[in-house]
């Protein structure tokens, strides 16, 4: 992290979202203002989504980053306020709010409360030593300090799979999309995996395309057309959810059709 980085990227005047991202790039700047992070982990620091995140670059590049794209790897940026070579070309350094010393590095302007203040920086990082800390201590403590993580905290369920199955996505993804009366699922629990990976198994063996999502868009077709599983036209509020349907007794029952809107009077017509 660049001290004269962050410094400058608090000093600069954009919209939110644009300001986001440069503190960010400055976060993981070294001294000279360049840094390399990728679109994700800048969304992931950001709490932003990666279309967000390029539109906010392509805004910066208008004055206040430069950008060279790599294939295959990850984008080189460079913070102008601290570029060298920038300044010494004559191009914009950075907004009105920078100006360069004698020596051509940038001056940049620190806040105080409503009120500016022009102060050289130099090369070296802030220490309590510097005149700028001796004036203002409260500058010190807010540059020093780690920067906080603005990405959103997500609460983590117990049991939760991180990396899901791309089937097992497909299929409780076609059940949200099918069953709207029915709870929605938000996570993928080692539980649900489990029940799903043997019902799968199961349904194979007896020669059923269970490993084809065809089979479970059928199969949610006959559970959102239940009155019973989604608990239409009851007094109670009970309601049928995946992993119910994927316990071994109901999902046989499911199966044979024993809560089918469309029983004949001989039973139920089977799904299989």
């Amino acid at each position: 992290m660049s001290l004269p980085a962050q410094i400058a990227a608090w000093a600069a005047t954009l919209p939110a979202v644009e300001k986001l991202v440069l503190l960010c790039l400055a976060d993981h700047a070294d001294n000279s203002g360049r840094c390399w992070p990728s679109i994700a982990r800048i969304g992931e620091r950001c709490g932003l989504h990666r279309s967000s995140v390029i539109r906010s670059i392509k805004a910066l590049e208008a004055g206040h980053i430069s950008t060279r794209r790599t294939f295959g790897r990850a984008n080189h940026y460079v913070l102008q306020a601290l570029d060298s070579d920038t300044s010494r070309t004559g191009r914009p350094v950075a907004e009105s709010d920078t100006s360069l010393t004698e020596t051509g590095s940038p001056k940049e302007l620190v806040a105080h409360g409503d009120s500016t203040s022009r102060t050289a920086l130099p090369d070296q990082s802030l220490s309590a030593t510097t005149p700028v800390a001796q004036s203002d201590p409260n500058l010190l403590r807010i540059y020093l300090e780690p920067p906080m993580n603005l990405a959103p905290k997500r609460r983590r369920v117990k049991g939760a799979v991180q990396d899901v199955p791309p089937f097992h996505r497909e299929i409780y993804m076609a059940y949200n999309e099918i069953c709207t009366d029915l709870p929605e699922v938000k996570e993928w629990t080692d539980v649900r995996r489990r029940l799903l990976d043997a019902r799968i198994a199961e349904r194979k063996a007896a020669g059923k395309p269970a490993d084809k999502i065809e089979y479970w868009r059928g199969l949610f077709q006959e559970v959102a057309s239940s009155d019973w599983l989604c608990g239409r036209g009851r007094s109670s509020d009970w309601k049928a959810n995946l992993a119910w349907l994927l316990k071994p007794e109901n999902f046989a029952k499911t199966i044979e059709g024993n809560y089918n809107a469309n029983r004949s009077s001989n039973g139920a017509r089977a799904h299989g």
